[in-house]
């Protein structure tokens, strides 16, 4: 009786011993894992600008990476492969898998990476664009928030003051697009006033942007600088009669609500 008190006394006094030994792995991969330092990298998919973090254990690579000028993160999960191969599948924050960076690099299990060159993948291949990054210390400095998008210093209210009166509302949907709607008046010698409508999408390249009526013979050049935008091409197609949108504007504030029944 008392010999099989003393053998299970050692049992548990072994199990005992193991448990602390694996906890006290776990605790010091923990801290391994935090004390990994996060390294920024800024390039570009395609011309357009990315910053990308990451952190490095052994062949292991985690990290996250925004566009630029959007500035919301898409997580990053992957491995160094063979000598310098770097493969880093990207997910969304419902942990959906988006993309998949595949690229060579300067960097090993127990050298930080420097630079990154190669494509950036759809998650079925279908589409492919050319990336790269480099290592940096510091984010380069960013245009201020204005509209909905980060950098945007194209959305907000314009006025052009005066007795004939416009206003303009811009929102910037992409890097790419803008969405505008707006009023010209023409104030006559008596009461009666002469108006201009006009609402839609356009491409913007270059602080420049070109919109056309479907409708009617409206055509208008929106070329946008240091919260100005000057507006020309105006040849009184765009409303009644004597009305123009062409003149310089001032930016007055934040864009209005687009109207419901225009969308």
């Amino acid at each position: 009786m008392t010999h099989a008190l003393k053998s299970d006394t050692s049992t548990n006094v072994v199990t005992l011993f193991t448990v602390l030994f694996l906890l006290s792995i776990c605790l010091h991969t923990a801290v391994l894992r935090g004390q990994e330092p996060k390294i920024r990298y800024e390039g570009t998919i395609k011309n357009i600008p990315i910053r990308m973090t990451l952190q490095q254990k052994g062949t292991g690579v985690i990290g996250t990476y925004q566009y630029t000028k959007i500035g919301k993160d898409l997580g990053l999960e992957g491995e160094l492969r063979g000598k310098d191969s770097l493969i880093l599948f990207e997910y969304d924050p419902n942990g959906k898998q988006t993309g998949i960076f595949k690229g060579v690099c300067n960097g090993s299990a127990t050298i930080p990476i420097e630079a990154i060159t190669g494509v950036w993948l759809t998650p079925n291949g279908s589409k492919s664009l050319s990336f790269s990054v480099r290592r940096v210390e510091q984010w380069s400095a960013q245009p201020p928030v204005v509209g909905g998008i980060r950098g945007d210093a194209i959305s907000g209210l314009y006025k052009r003051p005066g007795k004939h009166g416009a206003s303009l509302n811009v929102w910037l949907r992409s890097e790419n697009e803008i969405e505008i709607e707006g009023q010209a008046f023409w104030q006559g010698s008596s009461e009666n006033i002469n108006m201009g409508d006009i609402f839609g999408k356009c491409r913007i390249e270059n602080n420049q942007a070109v919109y056309t009526d479907k409708n009617m013979p409206c055509r208008l050049i929106l070329t946008f600088s240091n919260k100005k935008l000057v507006i020309s091409g105006d040849d009184g197609g765009c409303g009644g009669q004597n009305v123009t949108f062409n003149g310089s504007y001032s930016l007055a504030g934040k864009p209005a609500k687009p109207s419901t029944d225009r969308r």
